[in-house]
């Protein structure tokens, strides 16, 4: 393990670090993102946080997330810690800041990327987040709820709640430890999908309304309006994607999101072997075999046809 050697190393012989990870924050960046932080005071070093994105309320729930948002001091950071991406395009507002410093990149993505710096890249792991713990034991850190909180979110929802298939006997061993060290399962899964706003369970409900199946391809959609007339925001769209995929006889389900007139927003979820990131990637974007999504140039009926052709032609 001489990347998490080199990892431990910089770590150590920082004194301040500065936190950034992909647009579109999610919990595994933001469980990670804490989690670190929280380390970093039982280590006697300054972590911050750069959110490239304005962050989400539907993580509120998880009690320090208010470390995420604490202004960042006027001092010069030792080093940076990209957490989630690869990819500079991906940093949003932060790509700038973080471009002079000497950076660690912790992901779980399939791809190179073009982030430089050391690398701790496994795909194999379900979230950011086992990277984290497992990067924390070599730092010998002891976990406490501080931590353990947070890391339980971010493998929790990147495997949505141990349903994908990145789910595997490493990511359940680190959840029993979080739990152990007091994460509460029952609390989180309450707190993330039973919690919704009445926009969100109104916009889930035009996407199951429009949903239709081409051969075992489900796809369904959003319009921007749907979004205005509800008073719906992003973040409502968490699980769509998910209670799509639940229609039987089906291997891929597709959402389409319409963010304006000439570009829309596409993810994806597989149920079978269909590698979904290999589209996502066609299209310049990017994730994991079975969870993955793009943003494409063109109308909602022109990028349609274009994505379920694509899945139709692999079969």
């Amino acid at each position: 393990m001489r990347k998490c050697f080199e990892v431990v190393n910089a770590i150590s012989n920082a004194k301040s670090i500065l936190l950034t990870s992909h647009e579109r924050i999610d919990g595994d960046s933001i469980g990670a993102a804490i989690a670190l932080i929280e380390a970093g005071k039982k280590i006697n070093k300054e972590i911050y946080y750069f959110a490239p994105d304005e962050l989400p309320t539907l993580y509120d729930f998880i009690p320090n997330i208010s470390l995420l948002r604490r202004p960042i001091p006027n001092i010069e950071f030792d080093l940076a810690i990209v957490l989630d991406t690869s990819y500079k395009d991906r940093l949003g507002k932060a790509r700038q800041t973080f471009e002079s410093l000497p950076k660690i990149v912790i992901d779980h993505h399939e791809g190179e990327g073009d982030i430089e710096g050391i690398r701790l890249n496994d795909p194999s792991a379900a979230s950011v987040t086992v990277l984290v713990l497992e990067l924390l034991d070599e730092l010998e850190i002891e976990l406490d709820i501080s931590i353990a909180l947070p890391l339980y979110v971010g493998v929790f929802t990147d495997s949505w709640s141990f349903q994908q298939s990145n789910t595997d006997s490493r990511a359940m061993r680190c959840a029993a430890r979080l739990i152990d060290a007091g994460a509460k399962p029952f609390d989180v899964a309450t707190s993330f999908f039973e919690s919704k706003s009445l926009s969100a369970i109104r916009l889930m409900g035009r996407a199951m309304e429009r949903s239709k199946i081409e051969g075992n391809i489900l796809w369904s959609y959003l319009l921007k309006s749907d979004f205005d007339e509800l008073g719906a925001a992003e973040q409502d769209t968490e699980g769509i994607i998910t209670s799509l995929r639940a229609a039987s006889g089906i291997r891929v389900a597709i959402l389409f999101r319409e963010l304006d007139q000439n570009k829309i927003k596409v993810n994806f979820r597989s149920k079978d072997d269909t590698n979904v990131a290999e589209v996502a990637r066609h299209f310049g974007g990017g994730g994991h075999r079975a969870a993955a999504g793009c943003t494409v140039d063109g109308t909602l009926d022109e990028v349609r046809k274009k994505v379920v052709h694509l899945f139709s032609a692999a079969k």
